[in-house]
């Protein structure tokens, strides 16, 4: 069967048979296949082959040009009712089982569209998981019928005796339109009576004088508004409290305002209510849109030291018809702690009563819209809303609505999205210049004069049809609901489609209220569905997340430990863990593994106190892990946001729609441009540097370009040598055959129908068959003995055997056997020759009464780079340092090295082609170039200290090389010998899976090293004893990163385990994880890494690549021309950066290959990351970035704002790490059982059937008895 590519490389069109092995196809298999093709073939119309029925599918049976009506029937196999009836009924009880989940027609559907494509893909797998996880998804979408759901969402409502106000019946304290008390739940909203009663504000409390009076009406708005209908948990309580005032002067009426603000926020900080303050939320400007609006959140602290500047904002806020905020944890119950995040917003409204003509009041509303609180709450009083309405519907030309702009008839209006009308717009011009002192300026030519003055001049008469009041003014009518509906979409498609999904939600839910026949009821069932969603769910814990940050940085500032803080992170641990935890509901082993991921998270988070109590600190350390796993949690939010949106076509289409109808309020994240310098006189113009494709280490082609291997059906006919009648059926059952799908498949219902217990959602757990399944498409494509063949090639030959040195002569290195035996000659030259520029040479051979030596050796996984390794994330280097000396004179030793290791700092540093980032001390406490030069003494301690305890102590570097700067890691190790050779004191920690990967570069050093820093008991390395000291070391880090679920390092010391005792049948597996989505990912997070600490090198020294980049952005005005003054041609210099180690060029470069590959992996299939995630991080690296107009060179912001950005990214990227190396571990039997040799069943569903289904052979002549450690 032929393979094509996207690329249409005719190099890859090897059979898929072929990699099958001669093992026939089961008689189950072909039944699964054949039946799949049955449903297949029914959508293939035109095609000139025709199909067979099924009568006559024996190739026996067929001859060329037959018809079917030739066809000789065949008696088919039918099978008798077993006549147990025990047997009998189990069998019926499966059956339904499958009718009632639909699983066997869900797959035979996708089947069904899979292979009704021209081509098929090389792997199948990938498509199949994202459709089925829509299927999960769905499955809990659905555990309410729709019945059910309507009646939740239409409640019983009575008319008032107020018109347009409707009461909910068996309630007193439900109050609004008719839609919106008909979509809430009376009974539910009880919980907020209280806390509706503790915040409306006393009108006795406001500042009252003569001529001025205030009303204040209180209401219920947000998500919060449906409690009980369409949220089970609304993520915030939001009460709107409105003050009307009454008075002659808008200026004085806006100041009573601000004051009853002020006398709240005294309240609140005083802690003289139940509720938690955490700030003010004061709307700013938004400069990429001005119409929006951003939030700044102003702490006591700040309103205290910037009191002033506060109440400018608040009048700015006023100006812009956008609530005030107070940020709260609200307590919903003076009798109960129970705590839920909210605001108190606030608006203001101003009537005009000058001269005691209150017949004529007008109406200054800072509402957004007329309505606005109407269509988006309800009220506890009817009184309220009453007060509320009148404001707009007493008298019309109190808000006047044609002011600007009108409409003669609704039908004029566009549709769907009507533009606003512009009748506050008038009303708050007038009042922002009553507030800016400017009321009395004239108005401008051409628009019609408005509010008092215009009142002053003359009473305004009606008469006949000027007296009846037009419907379109009312609240349900088109002049009042066009402005709101068209604000709504506006902010829907100024929105991110996924990852703001649950705010576009809820808008739309106001736009379903306001026109539900426009919708229909199933838009209603959609959002009820999206909502109670388990993306819905995971969306309530990340901003869970977010109020508990609010609530550490609260208590934090105020140094004090609060008991409401513990409480509120184990509600959100407990809320966090259930959500993906398999007791409670079937989990995919992707959710599985995320799980436990996040437990050991949130575990790690938590401090024990002398009392034994884990306990959450409040301090910023813990708000930085936070945020880190709420980004964590985004990825996986990202990723069922798409599967609940399937289920939700109608949602998803609308938005689209406003995306597409409102163009202009797409956020469309850009890179910025540098301006474009002045032109020099005799200086060539900069030209554009061409597009450039990168490369990244050794990488496999085949693999890497999985998904760009398609299968084309007619060529596979035309080269087949089938009978036309059965060639397409042929293929096609021969594809299903060769991808295995009909046995991964009949693999897991066996599996699944013989569990004692049938899941009530049987999908996650096929999805966990295919994921891995996937794997094992994309690397499964050798043998285990051809592979193995190719990963140890020999090649190293023993030189001194006393000393088990090994010589490598291709590229002349020496070491045990073990550590040349799978060096990649080609690859591992280019290593040297990077490696060599940090050995140190001159360093004293004497000091003292001390013999000193310098043992260099290339160590970790770097020797492996191009065999085992693609990727060189780091090059990883030992130096050992031998101290010779009289017994108990180590502590002088010591003080001796650390002036060594300063001086081969200074030596590196002078040598000007390497960053030096510091020397790092123990668990990641960093000492910079400068601080190492300014606090000569306290690094002395410091080291010394380390050093003594065997902490780790090692200087990390960057090199550049090509494209990129290459992490560099130099570990450095002290040993202590004594004079009389008896005692050997090591003074780091012991690693004795070391001196089997250390690689020297003469034979020399090697024997040297073997003889005083070997085995302990400095005998052959290969002993029963020694071997076993080693596995015992190696499988405390198995656990150890088991318990993390870090696979990909679990992977990474079996690697180790693996060529020490050369037990290779482990090798090839090794391989296709360092091959895998999840070590691209790991080796991006590097990269990552690496650019931030170069950004960190080049802020804390000199500040040459920033100050660069502030030039290139701001550069200065040239200076005037001297005429007097002869101008002096000017060497040309280079620029600032490009004089220091680190250049700006290369960061650039560094960025865009960064971009590039990330944006590669995250589309591949087998990496199943979400489709939007490519985008958004897209988006963040745009906003990190700049771009050269002349020369479109991408150059990345070296500013500390860059840093979170990048941060951002890696937790994005975590959970899909996870995921897919916990996907290889399970389609690796053997290091399954290798595992489970070091801590028993690790994973309780990991040796499924179907996980042995692809396995080529197993060992192929290697033994796969489990390791004896």
């Amino acid at each position: 069967m032929s393979v094509s590519g996207k690329s249409r490389a005719s190099s890859r069109v090897p059979s898929i048979q072929s990699r099958r092995g001669s093992k026939p196809p089961s008689l189950a298999s072909l039944g699964l296949a054949a039946k799949f093709i049955k449903n297949a073939r029914k959508g293939r119309k035109g095609n000139k082959l025709k199909p067979i029925t099924e009568k006559g599918s024996d190739e026996s049976d067929i001859s060329e040009g037959s018809d079917d009506d030739d066809f000789v029937p065949r008696q088919r196999y039918n099978y008798e009712p077993p006549t147990d009836p025990q047997v009998a009924a189990n069998i019926s009880m499966m059956l339904k089982y499958l009718q009632d989940t639909d699983i066997d027609n869900v797959v035979s559907q996708l089947c069904y569209t899979l292979l009704n494509r021209p081509e098929l893909p090389f792997n199948p797998y990938p498509g199949f998981v994202r459709r089925l996880r829509r299927h999960s998804e769905k499955f809990h979408m659905n555990m309410r019928d729709m019945k059910t759901i309507k009646e939740l969402l239409e409640n019983q409502v009575y008319p008032s005796s107020i018109p347009h106000v409707w009461g909910a019946k068996n309630s007193t304290r439900v109050w609004g339109l008719h839609d919106m008390v008909q979509a809430v739940d009376p009974k539910a909203l009880k919980q907020y009576d209280w806390l509706m009663r503790d915040l409306a504000p006393n009108v006795s409390t406001v500042y009252n004088e003569e001529h001025y009076s205030v009303q204040v009406v209180v209401s219920l708005v947000g998500p919060a508004v449906f409690t009980g209908t369409f949220y089970d948990d609304p993520p915030t309580v939001s009460v709107r409290v409105e003050y009307l005032i009454f008075g002659p002067d808008m200026n004085r009426g806006a100041q009573l305002f601000i004051e009853a603000i002020i006398n709240d926020i005294n309240n609140s900080v005083l802690k003289q209510t139940s509720h938690v303050f955490l700030g003010m939320d004061v709307p700013g400007t938004n400069e990429r849109f001005p119409d929006s609006t951003i939030n700044d959140l102003w702490t006591p602290d700040m309103m205290d030291t910037r009191h002033e500047d506060f109440e400018t904002a608040l009048i700015n806020s006023i100006q812009k018809a956008k609530p005030i905020s107070m940020e709260c944890m609200f307590m919903l119950d003076q009798y109960k702690d129970i705590y839920k995040r909210g605001n108190k917003q606030y608006l203001f409204h101003f009537v005009d009563t000058k001269d005691g003509q209150a017949e004529e009041d007008i109406v200054a509303s800072f509402g957004e819209f007329p309505y606005v609180t109407a269509r988006e709450g309800i009220f506890c009083k009817k009184a309220h809303i009453e007060a509320y309405l009148s404001m707009y519907m007493v008298r019309e030309e109190r808000v006047d609505f044609d002011t600007v702009k009108s409409y003669e008839n609704p039908s004029q209006v566009p549709k769907p999205l009507p533009p606003p009308t512009q009748s506050t717009e008038s009303g708050r011009r007038k009042a922002s210049a009553a507030i800016d002192g400017r009321q009395g300026k004239n108005p401008k030519p051409g628009v019609r004069a408005t509010g008092p003055q215009q009142n002053a001049q003359r009473k305004k008469v009606l008469t006949d049809g000027f007296k009846v009041k037009d419907s379109a003014y009312l609240p349900e009518g088109w002049k009042a609901t066009s402005p709101i509906r068209e604000s709504y979409q506006r902010r829907i498609a100024r929105m991110h489609p996924e990852a703001d999904v649950f705010k576009t939600a809820y808008l739309m839910l106001l736009l379903f209220l306001m026109d539900k026949s426009a919708y229909g009821d199933e838009f209603a069932i959609e959002l009820y569905k999206l909502l109670h969603s388990t993306a819905a769910r995971l969306d309530s814990c990340i901003q869970h997340n977010t109020v508990i940050q609010e609530l550490i940085r609260k208590f934090e500032s105020e140094q004090t430990e609060s008991l409401f803080v513990q409480n509120q992170f184990l509600v959100y641990k407990k809320k966090l863990l259930e959500l993906f935890n398999n007791d409670l509901q079937e989990c995919s082993t992707e959710h599985q593994i995320i799980h436990k991921a996040l437990k050991r998270k949130l575990e790690d988070m938590m401090e024990k106190t002398e009392s034994g109590v884990d306990i959450l600190p409040t301090a910023l350390e813990t708000n930085i892990k936070l945020r880190s796993l709420n980004f964590y949690c985004k990825s996986l939010f990202l990723y069922l946001v798409e599967d609940a949106l399937a289920v939700c076509p109608k949602i998803d289409g609308l938005i689209d729609a406003y995306m597409q109808t409102f163009p202009d309020e797409v956020q469309r994240p850009s890179t910025r441009l540098l301006p474009v310098p002045p032109h020099e006189e005799g200086v060539p113009p900069k030209q554009p540097v061409p597009p450039e494709t990168f490369k990244h280490g050794v990488e496999n082609f085949e693999v890497i370009h999985r998904d760009r291997q398609f299968i084309n059906i007619q060529k596979c006919i035309d080269a087949g040598d089938k009978p036309g009648i059965m060639a397409m059926e042929a293929v096609l059952m021969q594809y299903l055959i060769d991808t295995k799908v009909d046995l991964m498949y009949e693999n897991y219902l066996s599996e699944l129908l013989s569990e004692q217990h049938l899941p009530p959602n049987p999908y996650p757990r096929l999805i966990s068959v295919f994921r891995y399944s996937g794997m094992k498409m994309n690397l499964w494509g050798e043998r285990n003995d051809d592979l193995n063949k190719k990963l140890v090639p020999g090649g190293a030959k023993i030189m001194d055997s006393e000393n088990y040195v090994y010589h490598h002569s291709g590229c002349d290195v020496y070491g045990l056997e073990t550590a040349l035996s799978s060096i990649d000659v080609s690859n591992f030259q280019k290593l040297v020759v990077i490696a060599k520029q940090f050995v140190y040479t001159d360093f004293p051979q004497r000091k003292g009464q001390f013999k000193l030596a310098m043992v260099f050796a290339v160590s970790g996984l770097s020797p492996l780079y191009g065999s085992m390794v693609p990727y060189l994330d780091k090059l990883e280097l030992h130096e050992h340092c031998y101290f010779k000396g009289p017994m108990g004179c180590h502590g002088e030793a010591i003080q001796i090295y650390i002036d060594i290791i300063r001086d081969y700092i200074q030596y590196i540093i002078t040598d000007g082609t390497v960053v030096v980032m510091g020397l790092y001390v123990g668990d990641e406490a960093r000492w910079s170039v400068d601080d190492i030069k300014r606090k000569s003494n306290s690094l002395e301690i410091e080291v010394a200290d380390a050093i003594q305890n065997k902490k780790p102590v090692y200087i990390k570097m960057y090199r550049p090389i090509g494209w990129r700067y290459l992490c560099v890691i130099k570990h450095l190790l002290l040993h202590y010998v004594e004079n009389a050779e008896d005692d050997y004191l090591t003074f780091f920690e012991d690693n004795p899976a070391n001196l089997y990967q250390n690689i020297l570069f003469s034979h020399e050093k090697a024997a040297f090293h073997f003889q005083q820093g070997g085995p302990e008991d400095r005998y052959d390395p290969y002993s029963v004893g020694n071997l076993k000291t080693t596995n015992l070391f190696i499988k405390s880090k198995v656990e150890q990163c088991i318990d993390n679920q870090d696979y990909l390092n679990v992977f990474k010391w079996i690697l180790r385990r693996s060529l020490i005792n050369k037990q290779h049948q482990y090798l090839a597996d090794c391989w296709r994880m360092m091959h895998s989505a999840a070590y691209q990912i790991e080796y991006l997070v590097a990269l990552n890494k690496s650019m931030q600490d170069l950004i960190i090198y080049d802020l804390e020294s000199d500040g040459a690549l920033a100050a660069a980049m502030r030039l290139r952005r701001d550069p200065p005005a040239p200076p005037p021309p001297d005429p007097k003054k002869k101008p002096e041609p000017k060497p040309p210099t280079p620029p600032p950066e490009e004089k220091a180690a680190l250049k700006m060029s290369i960061l650039g470069r560094m960025a865009t290959a960064y971009r590039q590959k990330l944006d590669a992996v995250l589309k591949a299939g087998c990496c199943f990351a979400p489709r939007s995630l490519p985008d958004l991080i897209k988006a963040k690296l745009k906003s990190i970035t700049e771009r050269d107009q002349e020369t479109t060179e991408i150059f990345l912001s070296v500013d500390y704002g860059t840093i979170p950005v990048l941060e951002e990214i890696n937790d994005l990227m975590e959970p899909i790490l996870h995921a897919t190396a916990h996907d290889i571990y399970l389609a690796c039997p053997d290091i399954q059982n290798l595992i489970t040799s070091i801590k028993g069943q690790v994973y309780e569903r990991v040796t499924m059937m179907s996980s042995r289904g692809f396995t080529q052979g197993s060992s192929h002549g290697e033994t796969s008895q489990p390791l004896d450690f």
